[in-house]
């Protein structure tokens, strides 16, 4: 249920996104609301793999837990633009922990043949609040308060945490056994405090790059050299500590590993673009309310539901995941290159059907990955590594939210004098993608005014054929290894006693 929430709170957000520039006068803050929460997530995910290698496996899970919660209670009361930006960073900071945590349940608990089928049961919790997370948050929206995409989270995640306490008894390795100040030596926080400033001047930089800067100024210039130096003192530090690295130079040695990262890398990269930016389409370019774009994005996310569960059930059935890598990393970039075509009166026959084949490609393109770790390490590495797999999921997410927002923006503002002469840009850009309408007034003005939007929103679709191209050829570095009749080299038995008491 706590993946639940974590996917709930995404994809209840993308169909509010309109309603809440419109509110704020932020439309370019648009990619900060997604942006905020994967930084979080994605910086403090190398920490979290080891906080669950060295304290208890349930606790730790429900600490996550109430870390989101209180981001979530933050972005409901939100009164500005930068409370709920800062709200998001909070619950990317809890985030960071559930889902990799959720994980490294599934690996302590099912032996290694069944891991493929729990997995994608886990990743379907995310196609489920995909299909219904952007009806809930059309609903919200439209009839009582985009506020409400914040506040369900709360008795959600209550009852989770309950359940937690009540029912769940893991088998708790003797690591957590350790003195405390002795795990907190193993945490890595110098690393930590190299790697988030690092990362955070990179996503600025991204951001205001060529919008609030330009490009050759000394802001971006800095932010671009400091990235470059923290991430350099990051790897030595990193390759300095060796096996009590955040992320072990062992375990991102192997071939595989770092395969797997560049794949998840590009691909939740690519599909966020899409989960952001159509329904932002279909508003407004189509006209439709936000409970009308949330029913209009049904097609990719039960695409991407029925994925999770099918390919997860091939894979347990028939032994090998390489094959749906390349299936799924190729369907994701026709998807984004049949989405550049668009077209103001594009009908909805054909929207349908290729939102479907999108929906089923990021399923095979972020899932197989996970589960393909899952078979070639040993169990001891596992939570560490699914850390680095997810850490690298949202950071390519995090940066191509960044890079898109700044292709959008930069877009409406080059593309508005051009469609629409009479129309003031800066007007458009302030009143939000749902305010459109309410400053520009029915007839030639406001066509113009929706090809510019056009074209800002479906120029961004090129970085999702770039991003999953690259996941495509990143796709032949991964080991050819069946799970089925296979023992993980920490032994099936390890696995199994970690299950569930």
């Amino acid at each position: 249920m706590a993946v639940l929430l974590v996917g709930l709170d995404n994809a209840i957000l993308a169909t509010a996104v309109p309603t809440i520039t419109t509110v704020f006068n932020s439309l370019p803050d648009v990619g900060w609301y997604g942006s905020a929460f994967l930084i979080a997530v994605c910086a403090l995910q190398p920490l979290s793999g080891k906080v669950y290698q060295y304290f208890s496996l349930k606790w730790t899970y429900i600490v996550f837990l109430t870390v989101f919660e209180l981001g979530s209670l933050i972005c409901a009361t939100a009164r500005s633009s930068v409370m709920l930006i800062m709200g998001r960073a909070v619950a990317g900071i809890g985030a960071a922990g559930l889902f990799s945590g959720a994980l490294v349940i599934v690996s302590h608990s099912i032996p290694l043949r069944q891991r493929p089928i729990y997995t994608g049961l886990v990743a379907s919790m995310f196609g489920i609040s995909n299909v219904f997370g952007p009806v809930l948050g059309g609903l919200f929206t439209q009839h009582l308060t985009w506020r409400w995409c914040f506040y369900i989270n709360l008795p959600l995640g209550a009852v989770t945490a309950v359940t937690l306490t009540i029912f769940f008894h893991p088998n708790e390795g003797k690591r957590t056994k350790l003195p405390f100040v002795q795990k907190i030596k193993h945490l890595d926080l110098p690393g930590l405090g190299l790697f988030v400033p690092g990362v955070v001047m990179l996503l600025l930089a991204l951001q205001w790059g060529g919008k609030r800067n330009p490009w050759k100024s000394p802001t971006i210039i800095g932010l671009i050299i400091g990235f470059v130096i923290m991430i350099c003192l990051f790897a030595v530090w990193e390759w300095h500590q060796q096996d009590e690295a955040s992320i072990p130079p062992r375990i991102m040695g192997q071939r595989s590993v770092y395969s797997a990262a560049a794949i998840v890398f590009f691909g939740l990269g690519s599909v966020q673009i899409i989960g952001y930016y159509i329904p932002m389409w279909f508003q407004v370019i189509k006209g439709v309310s936000p409970v009308g774009s949330g029913i209009r994005f049904l097609p990719l996310v039960l695409g991407n539901f029925v994925g999770s569960i099918l390919f997860g059930g091939l894979v347990t059935k028939f032994g090998h995941f390489n094959p749906y890598l390349f299936l799924g990393t190729a369907c994701v970039a026709i998807t984004g290159g049949i989405f550049t075509t668009w077209k103001v009166d594009t009908g909805y026959s054909m929207i349908d059907g290729i939102q479907v084949l999108g929906g089923l490609g990021a399923a095979c393109m972020i899932q197989m990955p996970v589960i393909s770790l899952m078979s070639l390490l040993p169990q001891s590495d596992l939570p560490t590594a699914t850390s680095i797999s997810v850490f690298f999921q949202f950071l390519g997410g995090a940066v191509f939210l960044a890079i898109s927002e700044n292709i959008f923006v930069s877009g409406l503002i080059k593309n508005l004098p051009i469609y629409a002469p009479q129309v003031n840009a800066a007007m458009v850009v302030v009143a939000g993608a749902e305010g459109l309408r309410k400053v520009v007034v029915a007839g030639p003005d406001l066509q113009g005014a929706l090809l510019a939007y056009n074209v800002a929103i479906t120029q961004t679709f090129y970085l999702t054929v770039a991003g999953a191209t690259a996941g495509f050829f990143c796709s032949f570095g991964m080991e050819w290894r069946s799970v089925k009749g296979e023992q993980n080299r920490g032994g099936e038995a390890a696995a199994v006693k970690g299950a569930m008491e």
